[in-house]
């Protein structure tokens, strides 16, 4: 629940490159706004990097006709970073792990990895198609 004090960057975007980078600028743009916390802002910015890339190409495959719907609430108790994509979604499960001996040479798929440890919250809704990362703010 947003409150009228909470922080938003909100953007539609079709899934294109230069649109990828325009997510990353326009999201680091906002938490250093926001934040003072270097590590926060470090996380927030690599999460949302690896969001919008698996959105726009695992979830709309590169298409310009689809797009992505990022939204990046600051609050004063947390920040949350969610991504939507018009794809067929896909399940956790079906995720390889990318610490297994096979995987690790793998120069790929380690965004939900990263995701998983550097987020306080990770959810998967709408069968995959909403990622929402939640993290708590240190007081400042």
């Amino acid at each position: 629940m947003r409150s009228k004090t909470d922080k938003v960057l909100h953007l539609k975007l079709a899934s294109t490159f230069d649109n990828l980078e325009r997510a990353v600028e326009e999201a680091e743009d906002f938490i250093n706004g926001v934040t003072d916390d270097e590590d926060l802002a470090y996380h927030v910015v690599l999460l949302t990097s690896e969001a919008v890339t698996n959105a726009m190409e695992h979830g709309n495959g590169w298409n310009p006709e689809k797009h992505i719907i990022l939204d990046l609430t600051a609050a004063a108790e947390r920040v949350e970073l969610s991504v939507y994509d018009e794809g067929d979604g896909f399940e956790l499960s079906s995720v390889v792990d990318p610490l297994h001996s096979e995987n690790l040479l793998n120069g790929r798929g380690r965004g939900l990895y990263f995701m998983e440890r550097m987020a306080d919250e990770l959810h998967l809704e709408k069968k995959g198609r909403l990622l929402r990362l939640v993290f708590y703010r240190d007081s400042e």
